[in-house]
């Protein structure tokens, strides 16, 4: 009895980077924002791909990795990916989406290691992924 482990210990570790999320679903936004938030990651959210562009640039100096939807208004994640990887080649990103056809239009993209996630995502997973992605050096 005595041996049970709480949830927050399966919780993989947080940090205190900055992360961009463009998300266009306001519910999965703030969610993953909390998430994000209350595991010490610094978040800046946008919307839609073109102000998920718009932030990047105002912030680059500080933000160590992109999460974005694969479907979303404006620009959709691979038109968002090709204008922030033109800024920042080695930007590290993460798509997320709810279309299981997307995932393969993103895997390889352009000869650049992509990582992919299928909505929904466990909270927990995405901090795993999130983790994982970070502590990878670019070669």
């Amino acid at each position: 009895m005595g041996n049970k482990k709480t949830p927050q210990e399966f919780l993989p570790q947080g940090g205190m980077e900055t992360i961009l999320m463009a998300e266009d679903d306001s519910g999965i936004r703030d969610l993953l924002s909390l998430v994000l938030g209350t595991n010490g990651y610094n978040v800046i959210c946008a919307e839609d791909g073109e102000e998920a562009v718009s932030k990047f640039k105002e912030n680059k100096e500080k933000v160590d990795l992109v999460i974005l939807d694969g479907i979303m208004p404006k620009k959709n994640g691979k038109e968002a990916f090709r204008e922030i990887k033109a800024v920042c080649p080695k930007m590290k990103i993460i798509f997320v989406s709810g279309y299981p056809g997307d995932m393969l239009d993103f895997e390889d993209m352009e000869g650049q290691e992509v990582t992919c996630l299928q909505k929904p995502v466990r909270p927990a997973e995405l901090l795993k992924i999130i983790r994982e992605v970070l502590d990878k050096t670019n070669s």
